[in-house]
């Protein structure tokens, strides 16, 4: 796990200066605290290269696997891990490949230089890079399946900028970049389930590169953009019988968190008290006989307790475990922080207790953390995808029986008023996202309205299944993993989801609906994967409480250091009806979609007075 940093130039600009590389190597440096690196080099005479590398060694932490790694074929800067990096070493063994290291480095370039892009499809992990062929004067820019790892860029006639970051580009452009005021707006007015529908950043002409997709580079600067992944090609297959679904998803499961657990240092893991932590804790421990450390928040708020199920996990794993007491402050330094770090405010109240968390990890000295981000959109854990699922079976025979199970096991559990009338939900004719989850209610708190101008694609021919695909890689999972590996990140910490896999995508997506719902519980066919593991307690619990918590609990609006943050911004000003957002904040019953709008407001506040 690393920071990527670097520019590829047509002109004869001016080489950096020692002053410059040393600035930008000590600011990769919270990405790479083990080792930092630049190396400029020539593919001809008018094309020049500067890279720039920070290391945090995870997997051979020698100075042989230092990066850039170069080679007599090639130049590869890195940030990721590939997990089934021994398994691709043995089949390069066979080939009369020779390694000089143990890295999973190592085992990418090689792989590179054999197969091209070609060998993007041979890769189980999670990276963005950039690798230079030698032979061919060609540069391969890619970045993996689900966008587990960043990569931003700024193009133009002459020059390319890429980075893990987008203060990298920043300072390697040496000019301050402008504010996207429109998705700056999209996120305050419907929040991040609709900031990632597009590959734009917060900041102007700076982009994402999509998942699944590369760059090649030729040596006149041309560029191709190309998908190495076709997620829509896995079909349902209504033939599965469930018992041999369940025993398939065990074995996939078990397989990854192995592969997964890959590393030279410790890994704690996130527990929540849910299936997908609980899991992830209990089969590490018990199954492969890690001695991981386990972390969660602790919060006086009776509706986002999870401590008795928490402690069910530790009493069984019988993990060293520590609670990070929840306790509502007036300071927003910490915030600050990593909104600059990251250019773009945190997407949610979840990303703040996250980093939290990830503070505890650090001063613990655990370099990689589990996280259970893409099972819930992967097997329909959200109580909407059990509305779309009833929606989508509306009239078959079975569909009673469904319902009324809803409404013994799941309706008792909502509080999301769009979601408790079911006759209204399967009366709409087109399924917003932003009425559904209710963001409708916020309106009332600006000043005038805004037109969201991107739209959610469709993935699947499947209503059910085009769902999950639209959380998964447009609403939920994206806006989470951008979040997650910025904040891990800042805390030289590594972020590893073991639900995310193509493996895992390529079976859940292949099963019929009703495998992964049914019987009054999401995530159906998790569960039962999982019974010989996971205490019933948790598998039978069909409540969902997930990690979350009402921002009015973590920081103190009515403190006037605060709202002077909130109200200091003209632009914001314009848009927000102060007077109503003041009475909100002197409310005792704030909605879930109100207290993201509190924290939306403090963030946006931030990160404009920041960035202006």
């Amino acid at each position: 796990m690393c920071g990527i940093a670097g520019v590829i130039k047509k002109d004869n600009s001016k080489e950096f200066s020692v002053a410059k590389i040393n600035e930008i190597l000590k600011l990769m440096s919270t990405r790479g605290p083990d080792f930092q690196k630049h190396i400029p080099f020539k593919v001809n005479q008018n094309l020049k290269i500067d890279l720039f590398h920070s290391r945090l060694a995870i997997i051979d932490p020698t100075n042989n696997s230092n990066q850039p790694f170069e080679d007599e074929n090639g130049i590869l800067s890195f940030n990721g891990e590939i997990y089934n990096y021994l398994e691709l070493r043995k089949i390069l063994q066979q080939k009369n490949i020779k390694f000089k290291t143990k890295s999973d480095t190592e085992v990418l370039s090689k792989m590179l230089h054999y197969y091209g892009e070609r060998a993007l499809e041979k890769l189980d992990g999670m990276w963005s890079f950039f690798y230079f062929s030698k032979r061919k004067k060609t540069i391969l820019v890619s970045r993996d399946r689900f966008g587990e790892k960043p990569l931003y860029y700024y193009k133009s006639k002459k020059d390319f900028f890429f980075g893990s970051n987008i203060n990298y580009i920043s300072k390697l452009m040496k000019r301050k970049l402008s504010i996207n005021y429109e998705k700056l707006s999209d996120y305050l007015y419907y929040g991040f389930r609709n900031i990632n529908l597009d590959n734009k950043s917060f900041l102007k002409n700076i982009f994402e590169l999509e998942k699944s997709c590369y760059l090649k580079i030729d040596e006149n600067l041309n560029i191709t953009k190309k998908k190495y992944w076709n997620f829509k090609k896995t079909k349902i297959n209504n033939k599965l019988k469930y018992p041999d679904s369940v025993k398939n998803l065990r074995e996939i499961i078990l397989q990854n968190i192995n592969t997964r657990l890959r590393s030279n240092f410790k890994i704690a893991c996130l527990l929540s008290g849910g299936i997908d932590s609980s899991a992830l804790a209990i089969l590490a421990s018990k199954k492969f006989k890690k001695n991981i450390k386990l972390y969660s928040i602790k919060s006086n708020d009776k509706n986002y307790d999870e401590t008795d199920n928490i402690d069910l996990i530790v009493k069984k794993t019988s993990l060293e475990h520590k609670y990070i007491e929840l306790e509502r402050t007036n300071k927003t330094s910490y915030l600050e922080k990593l909104i600059e770090d990251a250019k773009s405010p945190i997407n949610s109240i979840t990303f703040y207790l996250y980093a939290l968390i990830n503070k505890h990890i650090r001063a613990d000295k655990c370099r990689v953390l589990f996280t259970g981000f893409g099972a819930d959109e992967m097997f329909g854990g959200y109580y909407v995808h059990y509305l779309y699922f009833l929606k989508s079976i509306s009239k078959k025979k079975n569909f009673k029986k469904q319902l009324s199970d809803w409404k013994i096991y799941v309706l008792k559990h909502i509080n999301n008023p769009n979601l408790m009338d079911i006759e209204k939900f399967f009366k709409k004719k087109t399924f917003n996202i932003n009425e559904i989850i209710g963001n409708d209610k916020i309106k009332k708190y600006f000043k005038k309205d805004h037109i969201l101008k991107s739209k959610v694609a469709n993935y699947n021919k499947d209503f059910f299944k085009n769902i999950l695909s639209q959380d998964l890689f447009s609403h939920m999972t994206p806006p989470h993993l951008k979040d997650s590996d910025q904040i891990s990140m800042y805390n030289s910490i590594e972020n590893r989801s073991p639900f995310l896999s193509e493996k895992i995508y390529d079976f859940c997506f292949s099963q019929p609906n009703n495998f992964l719902i049914n019987d009054g519980y999401n995530k159906k066919i998790l569960r039962d994967a999982m019974k010989p593991f996971v205490p019933s307690r948790i598998l039978n619990n069909s409540n969902k409480i997930g990690f979350n918590q009402n921002s009015k609990n973590v920081f103190n609006f009515k403190n006037k250091r605060i709202k002077d943050i909130m109200y200091s911004n003209s632009y914001l000003n314009s848009l927000i009806n102060i007077s109503k957002i003041e009475k909100l904040i002197e409310s005792n019953e704030t909605s879930n979609n109100e207290s993201h709008l509190l924290f939306s407001i403090l963030n946006s506040a931030i990160f404009l007075n920041q960035n202006n």
